[in-house]
């Protein structure tokens, strides 16, 4: 899983010419990188956004491959380059991509002269065929508003049921405590 996952814009809306991203809260990959899941976390019942939930649509559409073409454009254009080269680390751990040897040797020094064009070498090992957009909040929304999004909604109380089924001492203070969050409103006093 792969928290912050950014988004470049102008990959899912190429008429919006710029380097800029939206993120996605998580991005977790199926075991064999057939699918790839984009997990948005909310904290509020309210803060679906139409914003948010059109740009994840668009992302969704325009699949994992064009999504890391994207990166390699934020890449090159960012001066936060270390950031960016460990999100690509991330990737290259699960199995994703690969990092050519150049742009690992580049990153090291502290002049980065060549890296741009050995990022170009960056290339995808397999491509998740099928993604998947998943809100996690506290209720369900209503129905009017969950027919707009083509997402996949799990409330903290379900979400509590998957985490406590590990049992270990962690997973189930924190079921717990997702349990106490979906009966609350944000900022509510205990």
């Amino acid at each position: 899983m792969i928290p912050e996952f950014p988004i470049h814009i102008e990959t899912i809306y190429p008429d919006k010419k710029t380097d800029k991203s939206f993120k996605i809260d998580y991005v977790a990959f199926s075991e064999k990188l057939d699918k790839a899941v984009f997990v948005e976390l909310k904290t509020d019942d309210s803060s679906l956004r139409t914003k948010q939930e059109k740009y994840l649509q668009a992302a969704r559409d325009v699949g994992m491959s064009k999504l890391i073409e994207g990166l390699k454009k934020i890449f090159k254009a960012t001066n936060s380059k270390q950031k960016y080269y460990c999100l690509f680390e991330q990737l290259e751990k699960v199995g994703l991509i690969t990092i050519p040897d150049e742009v690992k040797e580049i990153i090291n020094k502290p002049n980065l002269q060549g890296i741009n064009k050995h990022s170009e070498k960056i290339r995808a090992l397999k491509i998740p065929s099928k993604v998947q957009v998943v809100y996690v909040l506290p209720n369900l929304p209503d129905k009017e508003e969950k027919a707009e999004i083509n997402a996949t909604y799990i409330t903290f109380n379900e979400f509590a049921g998957i985490v406590e089924s590990y049992g270990d001492p962690v997973s189930l203070r924190f079921a717990r405590s997702m349990r106490e969050w979906a009966k609350r409103r944000p900022g509510e006093r205990v």
